[in-house]
């Protein structure tokens, strides 16, 4: 699916936006590296990230996640952990970072405080204490599992999850192209999101820190200057 964006004049550009307009102009840049092994290392380039990260957010919609609701990716941080991230995002929803190996008690009272909807787990132990919540927490209602979480019953393995959004993408591919901006973002797998809308929850010692979506750009925007890149 073509990441063609439109002009951005005048107009508000996510963190999502910026991120696939960055893998239009330069798809074959490093985005990130990380280590297969210990002796292997890989480079996944923009287009390959970019990919992961729209079809995670087509998943997210394929299984009906209206804009606004909460997602809360439990895990370690590593490649799985920003295409959740950032597929939360662009879906238009609001991401929840949360620690991974958090107990009960508090992992519960964290997502029934926010009415978490979907939780994206990175490890065993993570997904099977969320699922041994269930009954307590009336608004979730999907479980997705990195590789390490994906075998425990009732958890939607992440490559399903994209496979879902695959589906979405091949059925948006036949219809008929879209006439408007946010038309042809939505074929994209992006939301459209308000600068003030609510974009990230970072858990902190108990409590949170909320971050709207023009603070996330800000963010993204400064960072180079902060590190003299």
């Amino acid at each position: 699916m073509s990441l063609e964006l439109p002009s951005t004049e005048n107009r508000f550009e996510s963190v999502c936006e910026l991120f696939f307009r960055r893998a239009q102009e330069q798809p074959e840049r490093v985005a990130y590296r990380y280590f297969e092994r210990p002796t292997r290392q890989r480079d996944v380039s923009y287009r390959e990230f970019s990919t992961q990260v729209r079809l995670f957010s087509l998943g997210l919609q394929a299984l009906g996640l209206p804009p606004g609701a909460k997602v809360a990716v439990v895990a370690e941080q590593g490649p799985e952990w920003t295409i959740a991230d950032l597929g939360v995002l662009a879906a238009g929803a609001v991401a929840v970072a949360l620690p991974s190996g958090l107990g009960t008690e508090e992992l519960e009272r964290t997502l029934r405080g926010l009415e978490v909807r979907v939780v994206v787990c990175g490890c065993r132990a993570d997904a099977e204490m969320v699922c041994g919540l269930k009954a307590s927490l009336p608004t979730l209602e999907k479980l997705v599992g990195f590789a390490g979480a994906a075998s425990v019953d009732g958890v939607l393995p992440l490559g399903d999850l994209m496979g879902k959004g695959r589906e979405l993408e091949d059925c948006a591919r036949s219809s008929r192209p879209p006439s408007s901006r946010s038309g042809a973002m939505q074929r994209r797998g992006v939301q459209q999101s308000a600068p003030e809308q609510l974009a990230l929850v970072l858990y902190r010692g108990g409590g949170f820190v909320r971050l709207a979506h023009q603070q996330l750009v800000e963010l993204a925007r400064a960072l180079p200057h902060a590190l003299q890149l």
